[in-house]
C-alpha cells in the first residue's frame, strides 16, 4: 500500500450530501493535500451498494492512491468497500464518529412511527446491529476519532457514556486500527473541529495521531 499521497476523498455521513464537508475540506488543502468528496444516498443506497461505488472509483488503473477522510456512517461504508474491494488504491483511512458496533440511537429511533423509513437501508446494513466482520483489513492503514462531548439525540436515549451526543466511544472501536483518538467535541464537531482536522492530517501523513497536543 502507498500511504504516502496528497489526495483525499471525503465521506460524510447519514441524511449528509458532503456540503458538510467544506470546512474540514479547506483546512486540509491549507495542510497540502487535494481534496474531492464522495457522494452516496445514505438512506436509499445499501451500505453494500455505496462500498462497490466507491470501490470502482478507486480501482480505476489510472487513479492515484487516494486517503479516506470518513464522518460517521461515512466510515462504514469505507471499510465495507476495503473488505470487498482488496484492490481498491487507497492511502490511509480515518473514521470520525463512526458506528462500527452499530448504532444505539438508531435502534431506539427506528422503534418509533415511521423511524425506519428515516434510516432507509443504512438501518439493517450498517446501523441495525454490530458490524460483524467489519475489522480492519491486512495491511491497510485506519485511525479512528472519537468525540466525548456529549451534545445530540442521545442524551435523551440514555447513550452509553462517553459518547459525542449519537455515537458512543465504544461503538466507534474498530478491531485492528492503527491508532485512535478522543477528542472532546460533539458528533457535528468533528467535522468542524480545528484540532481535528489537524489532528487528520497527522494521521495522513505519519500513520499516527499527535497525542502530544493534550487530545484525550
Amino acid at each position: 500500500m502507498t500511504a504516502n499521497t496528497d489526495n483525499v476523498l471525503l465521506l460524510h455521513g447519514l441524511w449528509m450530501t458532503g456540503m458538510e464537508l467544506g470546512t474540514l475540506g479547506n483546512r486540509l488543502r491549507d495542510q497540502g493535500f487535494r481534496t474531492s468528496t464522495f457522494r452516496y444516498p445514505s438512506v436509499r443506497g445499501r451500505v453494500e451498494e455505496n462500498a462497490d461505488r466507491l470501490g470502482a472509483l478507486l480501482s480505476e488503473s489510472h487513479a492515484e492512491p487516494t486517503h479516506l477522510v470518513c464522518h460517521s456512517l461515512g466510515g462504514v461504508v469505507a471499510l465495507r468497500m476495503l473488505q470487498r474491494h482488496p484492490a481498491a488504491r487507497v492511502g490511509r483511512v480515518v473514521a470520525l464518529g463512526s458506528p462500527f458496533q452499530g448504532s444505539y440511537v438508531a435502534q431506539r429511533l427506528s422503534d418509533w412511527p415511521g423511524g425506519r423509513w428515516l434510516f432507509g437501508h443504512s438501518l439493517d446494513g450498517a446501523l441495525g446491529s454490530s458490524s460483524q466482520g467489519l475489522g480492519v483489513p491486512d495491511g491497510r492503514e485506519v485511525g479512528v476519532i472519537a468525540g466525548d462531548h456529549a451534545f445530540g439525540s442521545g442524551v435523551f436515549f440514555g447513550l452509553e457514556k462517553p459518547n459525542d451526543g449519537v455515537v458512543s466511544v465504544a461503538e466507534t472501536h474498530l478491531p485492528g486500527v492503527l491508532d485512535s483518538l478522543r477528542v472532546s467535541t460533539f458528533h457535528m464537531g468533528l467535522i468542524f473541529s480545528e484540532e481535528v482536522s489537524e489532528q487528520v492530517g497527522c494521521f495522513l501523513r505519519h500513520g499516527r495521531f499527535d497525542t502530544g497536543r493534550g487530545a484525550g
